[in-house]
């Protein structure tokens, strides 16, 4: 019974770690369930990836002369009262964050925000 307990525990843990956003494998190498394309500015979250409140992308691709430079291109996203978007320029990585309690009646899949970020990219 004590190995049983031991093992939920340890099983118990592992599932919560695997909730982020983010999985980290290795010491310095992420998984980002989202991406741009870097020619026509369309971030779209991963298909395969789970529905969540915060992704993040690399923005490497981009050049950025500063902060508000970053926000400046991510404005016709940001807009939106439903989608934040912030740029760590150290890290050439963009965290966006859907506000889901304000479009909760919505309950949006990946494929439908997917869809709610091509029509905020096309109405730039």
């Amino acid at each position: 019974m004590k190995q049983v307990k031991s093992f939920l525990t340890i099983l118990t843990v592992a599932l919560l770690s695997l909730q982020s956003a983010e999985a980290k494998v290795g010491p310095s190498f992420v998984v980002h369930h989202a991406s741009i394309n870097v020619a026509t500015g369309l971030i779209s979250i991963n298909a395969n990836a789970p529905v969540l409140s915060t992704y993040t992308f690399d923005v490497s691709g981009l050049s950025f002369a500063n902060q508000q430079a970053a926000n400046d291109y991510f404005k016709h996203y940001t807009k939106h009262e439903y989608i934040a978007i912030s740029v760590n320029l150290q890290t050439k990585v963009a965290t966006m964050t859907l506000n889901y309690a304000l479009i909760a009646d919505m309950q949006l899949s990946v494929a439908k925000w997917n869809h709610v970020l091509q029509m905020a990219n096309e109405h730039q």
